[in-house]
């Protein structure tokens, strides 16, 4: 599905905007949204299922491990606080952005503004 949705998609990528990589992870990521918001996932068995929701909580505990296994989470703590905040709501927790507006209690123009400045200082400080 996600390659589909990339490949309809393809004329919205733009090489300056950002990498191909990145630009794919969005749209998986979206997807994933859309499907845990689907009314379908939402009425399924699998939503109510104890071992399900068991297995997602272990999952996140991986994502952290992996994370903080390959020093992500070092770079990220350098950040100033607001794009620390941000990018973990957005990128580790998986909030929207409207949701993060909401969280912080921001403008979403003001949350979309600080998700680019802390990306961009984020690849200062991977790059370095």
């Amino acid at each position: 599905d996600v390659f589909l949705k990339a490949w309809k998609k393809s004329h919205t990528y733009h090489p300056k905007k950002g990498r191909l990589f990145t630009w794919l992870i969005n749209i998986a990521r979206n997807a994933a949204i859309d499907k845990l918001r689907s009314k379908g996932f939402k009425k399924s068995k699998l939503n109510v299922d104890a071992a399900t929701l068991l297995d997602n909580f272990h999952s996140h505990e991986n994502l952290d491990s992996k994370v903080n296994s390959i020093g992500l989470q070092t770079f990220v703590n350098q950040l100033e606080y607001k794009y620390k905040n941000l990018i973990d709501l957005l990128y580790f927790k998986g909030y929207t952005h409207k949701e993060a507006a909401e969280e912080m209690q921001l403008p979403i123009g003001t949350i979309k503004t600080n998700n680019r400045k802390g990306i961009f200082a984020l690849r200062k400080l991977l790059a370095v």
